[in-house]
């Protein structure tokens, strides 16, 4: 994980990665072999204010068949966590490639409340060439945070998109 940002939760503008790499090997009867990677990356970019930041980003998440048989379990393949657009607990879409795009603009409200506008894309595929634009589940919403220097406290966000309306509060 990397962050160019000294606070994190604050308006700043600035850089953020983080990337995974994992092997799973299975237990016992389990003879599954794969292996999970993935990045998310963030530009924080000041907009005509310094606090004002137009936010573009993605995620990528990827399972890989190491065995060469080509029989990774459905249930491992990438979630679909940082799409806005539906419960994390629902699988809208998922196969052995997923991205999320996103494009967020923040501002302060107050100095500890600040709100925001995204636009989410969930792209899924089980091949690097036939990820496509078109026919993708999206979300459009608005949103309101309270937060330290440091880190989140409360979160409301409402989204409307493809898959229908949805209020979260975190």
């Amino acid at each position: 994980r990397y962050d160019t940002r000294y606070y994190s939760a604050e308006l700043l503008p600035g850089f953020r990665a983080e990337s995974y790499l994992g092997i799973s090997e299975g237990l016992e009867f389990d003879k599954n072999l794969f292996g999970r990677a993935g990045f998310d990356v963030a530009v924080y970019i000041s907009t005509f204010r310094k606090n004002h930041l137009l936010v573009p980003r993605l995620v990528c998440n990827a399972t890989l068949d190491l065995s060469g048989d080509d029989k990774i379990p459905f249930a491992e393949y990438p979630r679909h966590i940082m799409f806005r657009g539906v419960s994390t607990r629902t699988m809208l879409r998922t196969d052995k490639y997923m991205f999320i795009p996103s494009l967020e603009y923040q501002w302060p409200l107050t100095p500890h409340i600040r709100g925001h506008v995204f636009g989410d894309l969930l792209m899924v595929s089980s091949d690097l060439e036939k990820v496509t634009l078109n026919n993708n589940p999206y979300a459009i919403g608005i949103g309101f945070d309270l937060h330290k220097h440091y880190s989140e406290i409360a979160r409301l966000q409402i989204a409307v998109g493809s898959e229908g309306v949805r209020a979260t509060l975190a």
